[in-house]
């Protein structure tokens, strides 16, 4: 994490460990989740949620051009900073791979099918992921929910996405290619064809460029920032 430097991603500075504990120091990100925003809005339009996931694209196609699996992408880490924009948060599980890995790790509702039947994966599991996280914006809902864990992995095992009928028929088509239990039809298999996902008809009006240095105007900036909740005291004792 020492090396990465994109706007859409936190860096790690240092770490250090006490005789009970590992203690890892990234970037501070003031601001608020994405998960709050989404809460508190039920789901966003389409054009509101391709801000968001725009940057998201970007910040995995920065980490896989270092070979580096992210594993656990969901709106509760990201964070909407006080400039609107987001930064993808914990690394805890994130890996550098050479070709496959093995782990059964992540949030289970955005796991990929290759990492429920153990068969060992690459990463296009991220990108499984976005697909996910694409569905959560627009619906408020992750496509193969349950209350129970193993009905989760039924569901993702049997693939049967259903839409709201509010999703254009262009994010039907994205979530389908990123939903896809086939590797070799899931955008994005490889670093080199996710040319293919960037042209997508849903991105069709996006200005790359502009993204990359964030110089579109946001969608939403928060009222109140982590700062604002901070317990000063527990601080101070942590730093004595």
């Amino acid at each position: 994490m020492s090396c990465l430097n994109s706007p859409f991603t936190v860096s790690l500075h240092y770490f250090f460990e006490t005789d009970r504990s590992f203690f890892f120091v990234s970037t501070f990100v003031d601001g608020k989740n994405l998960s709050e925003l989404l809460n508190k809005e039920e789901y966003m339009e389409e054009e509101a949620a391709k801000f968001y996931a725009t940057q998201v694209l970007l910040a995995l196609e920065y980490l896989h051009n270092f070979n580096i699996l992210y594993r656990d992408l969901k709106p509760e880490n990201l964070i909407v900073d006080t400039t609107g924009f987001i930064k993808l948060v914990d690394f805890s599980i994130s890996k550098m791979i050479k070709n496959r890995t093995y782990t059964f790790c992540g949030t289970p509702e955005y796991m990929a099918p290759e990492i429920i039947e153990r068969k060992g994966y690459n990463l296009s599991v991220d990108w499984w992921s976005f697909g996910v996280f694409i569905y959560e914006l627009c619906s408020g809902f992750t496509p193969f929910f349950s209350r129970v864990v193993d009905n989760i992995f039924k569901n993702i095992l049997n693939c049967d996405v259903k839409y709201p009928k509010r999703f254009s028929n262009e994010l039907r088509d994205l979530i389908n290619n990123l939903l896809n239990k086939e590797l070799t039809e899931r955008f994005v298999t490889n670093f080199e064809n996710i040319f293919n996902l960037k042209s997508h008809e849903w991105f069709k009006n996006v200005n790359w460029e502009l993204i990359a240095n964030r110089a579109v105007r946001p969608r939403h900036i928060p009222g109140f920032t982590h700062l604002d909740k901070l317990d000063t005291v527990a601080i101070q004792k942590l730093l004595q």
